[in-house]
């Protein structure tokens, strides 16, 4: 019984760690647009379709993507899980364990979608 009680005394202190669904959302749209600023060249990033889509800085991009996302509106991890994975199960420790390896990869492989980490695909199952 002590074991029991320890365990969901941890589980509880660890959940209320987990930031809420809006927070993550936001923390994913800043690790892309960090990447993205910090990885594409110059002229990308002056261009009139990197600006559209991005916007003209970190902020601007944290701002006009947290906004497409609706990073405010989500009110349940698994709407977290969105396009072809709409409808799944949202797992925030591959989510985290994605962003860790998505910050490491070199620019090169950030930039080609093929070098998404396979801990990426676990996100939403």
């Amino acid at each position: 019984m002590k074991n029991l009680l320890s365990f969901v005394a941890l589980a509880l202190a660890f959940s209320s760690c987990i930031p809420p669904p809006p927070e993550l959302c936001r923390r994913g749209v800043k690790l892309e647009c960090e990447r993205q600023f910090e990885c594409q060249s110059d002229a990308v990033k002056t261009s009139e379709a990197f600006k559209g889509g991005w916007g003209t800085s970190v902020d601007d991009c944290i701002a006009k993507v947290s906004a497409l996302a609706k990073c405010d509106e989500k009110t349940t991890e698994n709407e977290l899980c969105t396009g072809e994975n709409a409808g799944k199960t949202f797992n925030v420790f591959k989510a985290a364990d994605c962003s860790s390896a998505r910050s490491a990869l070199s620019c090169a492989d950030f930039l080609d979608p093929a070098q998404e980490p396979a801990v990426c695909a676990e996100r939403c199952k």
